[in-house]
């Protein structure tokens, strides 16, 4: 039977240069992606963790650097179509249309 292997239990600060370092190499969309990717990361290292000391490393190198560390991905609206303009009296004329057609009675207020 094989022996489990040994996890050793970092200094906060290792934690820190871990976030630190993928940041560096990648951006996150979600704080959630992050936390796992950090997961991820000290499991592979064998490194003892917990999700406070993941959150607490996070917040430490986001206060330090000042800046958020979670960039979400760019939306890009689709360019609205112009509106026709209409005068005064084209609108009333439309109103007047829409009105009739819905039974509606429409007049001067």
């Amino acid at each position: 039977m094989h022996a489990s292997p040994k996890l050793h239990a970092p200094k906060p600060s290792v934690l820190v240069a871990l976030v630190h370092e993928l940041l560096k190499a990648q951006t996150f969309e979600t704080y959630a992606d992050l936390v796992d990717a950090a997961k991820a990361r000290a499991a592979r290292l064998r490194l003892r963790y917990d999700s406070d000391a993941i959150k607490r490393a996070i917040v430490h190198v986001e206060r330090v650097s000042g800046v958020p560390l979670v960039r979400p991905a760019r939306v890009t609206l689709p360019t609205p179509t112009p509106t026709p303009d209409y005068s005064r009296i084209d609108a009333a004329r439309i109103l007047a249309a829409i009105a009739k057609q819905l039974g509606v009675k429409v007049g001067p207020r």
